[in-house]
């Protein structure tokens, strides 16, 4: 697979992991997969930034793995929300 589209590939799988993070959030059973989704859209989206930075790609303003990072971020920062949020009322 040559690099340019292994690039295109993880920033797609980003999102859609990232997505499938932030679904995660409307139901409380569905957490700990959400969970596990937000950290394969992170690594995705960590190795895609790598990727674009070892062969020089411009093709993106704002690559995919951005968008990606940050819906991965979401469930992670809703569950510290949380918790914060159960020490502070004991």
């Amino acid at each position: 697979m040559k690099a340019f589209q292994l690039y295109v590939w993880l920033g797609r799988l980003s999102v859609c992991f990232g997505i499938l993070a932030l679904i995660s959030l409307f139901r409380i059973q569905w957490l700990l997969p959400g969970t596990a989704a937000s950290f394969l859209g992170f690594s995705c989206g960590v190795i895609q930034l790598i990727i674009q930075q070892r062969h020089a790609f411009t093709q993106y303003k704002w690559p995919l793995a951005y968008w990606g990072i940050f819906l991965s971020s979401l469930p992670v920062l809703f569950i510290l929300f949380v918790v914060f949020k159960m020490n502070a009322r004991s």
